[in-house]
């Protein structure tokens, strides 16, 4: 058998990166940091590790909470999507995406479910001086995303119990009980409207609404999103909006029907 050798620090080392990576490190084997201590354990000033944690905040790796303290994020641990129809998906759902970017002018997203991740596959950012970010890579919460939202909206109401631990669903809840009948609450609203609503769930000032991306069966396999502003959202919720949202499903459903996307 081959043995591993002991791994030499690279001559090449970048040191920002190697930074970024040992903050990934402590917050798998310690669950929790302060900016101070994260400052201590890299040898750096208080403000760049502010910086590097705003970071792994940004791409899902960490996430604050109200006592500043920072804790491992969903895209620490998160499984791979793991299938090889994504490709074309993002490929091919891209001018549709322009062109409802263009639309609206706001920020839209492509993402699929896996568990209760929502993976950003692609990002199309607005051009509009203030605008919600690139999230492509960026794992979150499916009960943080407007898209996630209504991703689970398609399951029954015990499958979303059995997967969040809650609601006499077993296991050990992974949602506080306010927290799941927040998420029962909102998908409900999804299944009504047929599509979800994300009022500042995973970020303060940021809002969106996501719509399911469905195969000839009927069967959602993605979700695409329209993100803003928060102060802008009520825009995004004007049947003109909705209605463009709703074409540009409707078009990358038939762009997946063409291209005989097979999630089997």
């Amino acid at each position: 058998m081959q043995k591993r050798m002991i791994q030499r620090r690279p001559s090449y080392a970048i040191e920002s990166v190697d930074n970024a990576l040992r903050l990934l490190q402590l917050l798998r084997d310690e669950n929790a940091i302060r900016v101070s201590d994260a400052a201590a354990d890299l040898g750096v000033s208080v403000s760049t590790a502010h910086r590097l944690l705003a970071m792994l905040v940004y791409r899902g790796f960490a996430v604050q909470d109200e006592s500043k303290r920072y804790f491992p994020g969903p895209a620490i641990g998160a499984s791979p999507v793991s299938v090889s129809w994504t490709s074309t998906l993002r490929t091919e759902s891209q001018p549709h995406m322009e062109r409802l970017r263009d639309e609206l002018d706001e920020t839209v997203h492509l993402a699929v479910r896996v568990g209760s991740k929502m993976h950003f596959l692609h990002t199309l950012e607005s051009q509009a001086s203030v605008r919600v970010g690139d999230l492509r890579g960026a794992v979150l919460e499916a009960h943080e995303s407007g898209g996630g939202i209504m991703l689970l909206s398609e399951l029954h109401d015990q499958q979303l119990a059995r997967m969040y631990g809650a609601a006499g669903g077993g296991g050990r809840p992974s949602l506080s009980r306010v927290q799941f009948v927040e998420l029962m609450k909102n998908v409900t609203e999804a299944r009504r409207l047929g599509y979800a609503i994300n009022r500042e769930l995973a970020e303060p000032g940021v809002g969106a609404i996501g719509f399911p991306l469905r195969l000839p069966s009927g069967r959602a396999i993605a979700a695409l999103m329209v993100a803003s502003p928060i102060f802008r959202l009520e825009g995004l919720l004007e049947p003109e909006s909705i209605q463009a949202c709703l074409d540009a499903a409707a078009r990358i459903d038939e762009m997946i029907l063409v291209q005989g996307i097979d999630v089997s």
